[in-house]
């Protein structure tokens, strides 16, 4: 039986286990995709400490995972189907039929994307992995995320198209006017369907939001850290800090660990 298990190794959880390894826990991190999480794709990450000019989320998130595995921090490839809590331990459930058990559970799973009822859309997808040299591109979505993909795809599509139902976007200046700099229209006031005549896109993006899931966790006393603690307020500064506090409330936790 492992001390904690961590599903998910993006900020969140990359940060707890490194903080983990400070207190010579037994632990595993559990992801199913690629470390790093959404926070890869992120064309450029201004507001963390250390970066005066800003850094890339790939980049970032190769520090992190660098570091982890100096560590020897240990992240397993598979995807937790159902958390249970039986007899004062946590079973963790895979989707290929394995099981892990541990003493703690810490969820660091992000969010998932909201989604509409049309075919061959892409969600907040890494640019590195879309073919997309000379493409024209249709982003649907006005927050930050719409406008940090614009950036990243302008730089070899043919054209970047961002759309909007609202009246004007919602993110910051910095990335409103690299967008705009780098040859990003924006349209605003349009539905979907009237986006897409005008356009003509040969790939569709969407970036509409996202929300938490808690579909799999069917107990209590579940620690949560980084995005899908906190929706709303989604920065990796915020999720560092959300995975070290939440090694310490469980350390600290009355019960865990107290015959160590």
């Amino acid at each position: 039986m492992y001390d904690l298990i961590i599903i998910g190794a993006g900020p969140a959880g990359l940060s707890a286990a490194i903080h983990a390894k400070r207190f010579k826990l037994n632990f595993i991190v559990l992801e199913r995709g690629m470390p790093g999480g959404q926070a890869r794709v992120a064309h450029r990450i201004d507001n963390y400490p250390g970066f005066p000019n800003g850094v890339s989320g790939q980049e970032l998130m190769d520090r992190f995972i660098e570091q982890a595995g100096s560590l020897g921090v240990e992240i397993i490839k598979c995807e937790a189907r159902e958390v249970l809590e039986t007899g004062g331990s946590f079973i963790i459930k895979t989707v290929t039929g394995g099981e892990f058990c541990s003493r703690a559970v810490l969820a660091a799973t992000g969010l998932v994307p909201k989604k509409l009822s049309i075919e061959r859309a892409l969600y907040y997808p890494d640019p590195s992995s879309v073919s997309h040299a000379g493409k024209n591109i249709l982003i649907i979505g006005g927050g930050d995320a719409a406008f940090d993909q614009a950036i990243a795809f302008s730089k070899m599509a043919g054209k970047v198209v961002i759309a909007m139902r609202s009246d004007k976007p919602c993110c910051t200046n910095r990335l409103y006017d690299e967008a705009t700099s780098s040859g990003v229209d924006i349209l605003t006031k349009i539905e979907l369907e009237e986006a897409k005549k005008e356009t003509k896109p040969d790939i569709l993006i969407v970036n509409i939001g996202k929300l938490p899931d808690f579909s799999i966790f069917k107990c209590k006393n579940i620690f949560f850290a980084g995005d899908i603690a906190h929706p709303g307020v989604r920065h990796v500064a915020v999720a560092v800090g959300n995975g070290v506090t939440a090694v310490e409330e469980i350390i600290k936790n009355e019960g865990y660990f107290k015959d160590r």
